[in-house]
């Protein structure tokens, strides 16, 4: 019981960690944010940038050196897996109703999600990042990548270079996905656009 606990707990903190990063990410893209755009946690990038986290968290062993870090997480079977997953999610989605917390109960939503590309980009893109924060990047990613997510890798270590320590690399990877996702569906650019539509249509 104490276990399970103890994994709820995690779960609570490592969502609350991954909120933190989707806030501060919506206050630099979109003007006078206050709360999540309604459709926000059911966007599959956003699904597949979760997705991704929960992968490290778990694969990785990101948590184990963390006192409540109760067991291997490679030797957990899938019922604690799921358990965990859905814990995480819960507390980030205050609804409960998200797409990837329906995801992880409907085989069938599931198996669409990881058909899609922005699906899969995203994934990967919220591993790496993950990977970064906790300083345990597997050696072989670069092997595990696509050519454009090992090209974003590239100019996310070459902005954090250039810009004379102010960004790190796993920040400027978030500016070069996260980011610029969440300006394009609900920041000035996705304004922007709505605007020339506007207009192509008048003219």
């Amino acid at each position: 019981m104490l276990s399970l606990i103890k994994r709820k707990n995690e779960a609570s903190q490592a969502a609350a960690d991954l909120e933190a990063v989707f806030r501060q990410a919506c206050e630099q893209e979109i003007k006078n944010f206050k709360v999540f755009p309604e459709n926000f946690f059911d966007n599959t990038y956003i699904v597949g940038f979760i997705a991704g986290v929960l992968e490290a968290l778990i694969d990785l062993q990101c948590l184990k050196g963390n006192a409540l870090w109760a067991m291997n997480s490679q030797k957990w079977p899938e019922k604690t897996k799921l358990n965990f997953q859905l814990n995480f999610i819960q507390n980030l989605d205050g609804y409960h109703t998200s797409l990837y917390h329906r995801s992880l109960l409907d085989e069938a939503i599931s198996e669409k999600l990881h058909k899609l590309a922005d699906f899969q980009d995203a994934k990967r893109y919220g591993f790496l990042y993950c990977a970064l924060v906790y300083n345990l990047l597997p050696k072989n990613s670069d092997d595990e990548n696509t050519k454009e997510q090992s090209e974003t890798m590239k100019k996310a270590r070459d902005m954090a270079q250039l810009s004379n320590n102010d960004y790190d690399v796993k920040t400027s990877l978030l500016c070069l996905t996260l980011w610029e996702h969440i300006n394009k569906n609900w920041g000035e650019n996705k304004l922007a656009n709505v605007v020339a539509k506007a207009y192509n249509k008048v003219n």
